[in-house]
């Protein structure tokens, strides 16, 4: 349970502080730290970057999160077997309920999806139609980012992971390369959950499981965080641009630095898995420098913060950003109707 409630509010938290770095350069970043502070160890920044914003208030990164884990309870009060496959109708009736009574943030590849009439109806069928219209080659990270809560449901079966996560990707993002990353995140923090195998061994799970989707997932799950690029073309014109920050790979592939830049530290620090301090000072500062990396800077805080907190565990985070989040009552919320 602990490292379960370390994905909720890792997600969150990485969301959060990842939020007024959204969409800029880790050049403009350095820059606006100076009016910033103490940030990103402190929320306040949100406020003072996104006027629609509170301080401590995360994105539709975790609200689509949010809507994936209220339609798996749902199903489960309703009589359903926890194993039993997803009820996609559910988890597409919350994702457009999210988008017309909220739906800040979404992108423009989700909208197009959800404005469909046909999409309650059977959202895999709008979903690879939109990807077909693309020709193919759409594949923004809007599926990974909400995947780290299917790791949580059933840690002790990756095959249900895996299956499952794919299946719920595909409700808006059918490229491979979207249904790989976001199997191979799912499937990552579902390891760690589970707490029998090391981190560069789930870290192996998870490329492993999402390599049967798309062959780049090990290129871009091993990749470093100056190769990753997270701000790419941001200070240079569209026509040069290589690929576009909101890239599924590049999202992917931050989480996944993450965690091998954890264990680089945590090997230079004894004692790292009996000492609550030393996690949590190691999970701010490998964050830190997701964020401070910039592009799509919340929705790369929100995958790696779910993968360090499953690695470290909920007693890893600082107290001082859990307290700060806007809303963390939404998170224990959901965690006191999960099935035990």
């Amino acid at each position: 349970m602990d490292k379960i409630r370390g994905v909720l509010y890792g997600q969150a938290i990485g969301d959060a502080l990842g939020l007024p770095a959204e969409f800029k350069s880790a050049k403009a970043i350095q820059i606006m730290r100076k009016d910033w502070g103490a940030w990103p160890d402190a929320y306040h920044a949100t406020g003072r970057s996104r006027n629609s914003w509170q301080a401590g208030e995360w994105s539709d990164d975790t609200e689509q999160a949010l809507c994936i884990l209220d339609a798996y309870i749902q199903g489960i009060r309703e009589g359903a077997d926890p194993k039993s496959p997803m009820d996609l109708l559910l988890v597409a009736d919350y994702f457009v309920r999210w988008a017309q009574t909220n739906g800040r943030g979404m992108g423009n590849h989700t909208w197009t999806v959800l404005q469909d009439t046909l999409f309650l109806v059977d959202p895999h069928v709008v979903s690879m139609a939109v990807w077909e219209q693309s020709g193919k080659n759409a594949a923004p990270n809007g599926a990974v980012m909400r995947t780290a809560y299917m790791g949580i449901l059933h840690p002790d079966d990756l095959d249900w992971t895996a299956r499952e996560s794919a299946r719920v990707a595909q409700t808006t993002h059918y490229d491979p390369r979207c249904v790989a990353s976001t199997v191979a995140v799912s499937t990552t923090i579902a390891a760690l959950v589970g707490g029998s195998l090391t981190i560069p061994e789930a870290i192996q799970v998870g490329i492993d499981y999402g390599q049967r989707h798309h062959g780049e997932v090990e290129k871009y799950a091993t990749l470093s965080l100056k190769e990753l690029h997270l701000d790419e073309g941001i200070d240079q014109t569209p026509a040069i641009r290589k690929a576009p920050i909101g890239y599924t790979y590049k999202c992917m592939g931050a989480g996944f630095w993450a965690l091998q830049e954890l264990v680089k530290e945590c090997d230079a620090v004894p004692g790292f898995a009996l000492h609550p301090g030393v996690r949590q000072d190691l999970f701010t500062k490998v964050l830190q420098k997701v964020i401070l990396a910039g592009g799509d800077a919340d929705t790369n805080g929100a995958v790696a913060g779910a993968m360090l907190g499953a690695a470290v565990g909920f007693r890893g985070i600082p107290p001082h950003l859990i307290e700060g989040l806007f809303d963390r009552q939404q998170l224990e919320s959901r965690l006191s109707l999960l099935p035990r």
